[in-house]
């Protein structure tokens, strides 16, 4: 099978000039290095584009590491070095022994830890992956076997890259930030009138524990402005007290004035709405500096250029990216067809992050 490959490699001008292309692609695992540090890039080159970064080059080296000590035990000749009657490799000879082929073990780790943190690009990655180990045998270096067993190793390293990462992440510094806040749903479960019995309950206790503990250093209202208003409907003598609050930077509001399903309401209406979302909250003294949407269903691609427009950098949301969307993990760099980029955050649990239900309030904390 090694003889039949090679020589019909090596008699097609096409099929050498493909091998010996995928051979320096893959010299010394370059497309893999390059290909990590594009990834980790395009995850805004912050801790958790490091992870995605460590879990390839894990996936890479340890199946190459663990292919290069089998040769030593195994001892297998190069091929080229004892069968008689073939063509000159395509590549410069290599020394050392042939079983298993460290080029297809880290070739094949390398794409299968990618396909780990980056699932769009799994199957490209595994062809390019499988195209190496055909590589080192149509260039005359490899027997078939070599590269099936490096590419084996490879799966495994792979396979085992996104446990080891996990373990190190467990075992590395986080600094945690509890921020308090409620989910406010204006009338969902209830009618508006039966939520707004429980809204100014809640937030009269809350402005007093502002107030009284200044230890409770801040509570942010769900990213929106017309629940303030609900409440001062029923209560206009807290107003002075809200004013002092949000600009103490106590409590934040804005910068929406209401929350709305993105994707059911005009273009128009997502910018009236953040306008006049700031407009209220600026009448309170100053507006939440962070695009913050609690319960989205869709994203529209042009909120990056909106959110700058209105001089906004960052996003910060639960669902409504899709079940693949779900791979982009908490923290990626959102651009709009504009070229606008705005770094978001994304609350993968969506309630489950570290929210809790109030019964006693009606609010999701």
């Amino acid at each position: 099978m090694y003889a039949a490959i090679f020589t019909a490699s090596a008699a097609s001008s096409v099929l050498s000039i493909l091998a010996v292309g995928i051979y320096w692609l893959n010299w010394n695992g370059l497309l893999w290095w390059a290909a990590a540090l594009a990834l980790a890039r395009a995850r805004g080159s912050v801790r958790r584009a490091l992870w995605v970064l460590l879990t390839i080059y894990i996936g890479l080296v340890s199946g190459w590491a663990l292919a290069e000590l089998l040769k030593l035990v195994v001892r297998r000749p190069r091929p080229f070095t004892y069968i008689a009657d073939l063509p000159h490799t395509l590549i410069a000879e290599p020394g050392g022994f042939s079983f298993p082929s460290g080029d297809a073990a880290f070739a094949m780790g390398a794409a299968v830890a990618l396909g780990a943190v980056a699932p769009r690009w799994r199957w490209p990655a595994l062809l390019m992956a499988v195209a190496v180990a055909v590589e080192r045998v149509s260039v005359g270096v490899h027997h078939p076997l070599d590269v099936i067993a490096g590419a084996l190793l490879g799966v495994a390293s792979g396979l085992l890259a996104p446990y080891v990462v996990a373990w190190l992440r467990r075992r590395a510094r986080w600094r945690v930030f509890v921020v308090a806040h409620t989910h406010w749903d204006r009338e969902w479960y209830e009618r508006f009138e039966g939520y707004r019995a429980r809204l100014v309950p809640m937030v009269s206790k809350l402005l007093d524990l502002l107030e009284r503990d200044a230890a409770f250093r801040s509570f942010t209202f769900d990213g929106q402005t017309i629940a303030i208003e609900d409440h001062l409907e029923k209560r206009p003598d807290d107003r002075a007290r809200i004013a002092a609050l949000v600009r103490a930077e106590r409590l934040f509001v804005g910068p929406w004035y209401v929350l709305a399903d993105n994707l059911l309401v005009s273009g128009e209406s997502l910018l009236r709405n953040f306008q006049e979302g700031s407009r209220v909250a600026q009448s309170f003294g100053r507006a939440l500096r962070v695009g913050y949407v609690a319960d989205p269903f869709g994203h529209p691609a042009q909120l990056p250029q909106i959110l700058r427009g209105f001089g906004y950098a960052t996003y910060v949301f639960s669902r409504g990216i899709g079940d693949e969307g779900e791979d982009l993990g908490s923290e990626f760099v959102w651009e709009a067809p504009s070229g606008d980029r705005v770094l978001a955050a994304h609350l993968v649990d969506h309630y489950a992050g570290g929210l809790f239900y109030n019964h006693n309030s009606g609010a999701r904390q």
